[in-house]
């Protein structure tokens, strides 16, 4: 969990933990990966225990509920 950082000019984070994005994906636009997508996949893949075929409902607002 590297939360700690997320408001922080610099922040120290293992190698595995980072990524590079395409040209084509604007910084503005693609720093909600990691609320919207990250968080609702590992939610989804190991706190739920969703697997494919599953049917699940998404109640909510936000990076996750929003998209």
């Amino acid at each position: 969990m590297y939360s700690m950082g997320g408001l922080a000019e610099y922040c120290v984070v293992p190698a595995h933990g980072l990524t590079i994005l395409p040209n084509s994906l604007p910084y503005s636009e693609s720093a909600i990966l990691g609320c919207a997508v990250f968080t609702a996949y590992g939610a989804m893949a190991h706190a739920a225990q969703v697997r494919p075929g599953d049917s699940v409902a998404v109640i909510g607002v936000g990076g996750v509920g929003s998209r």
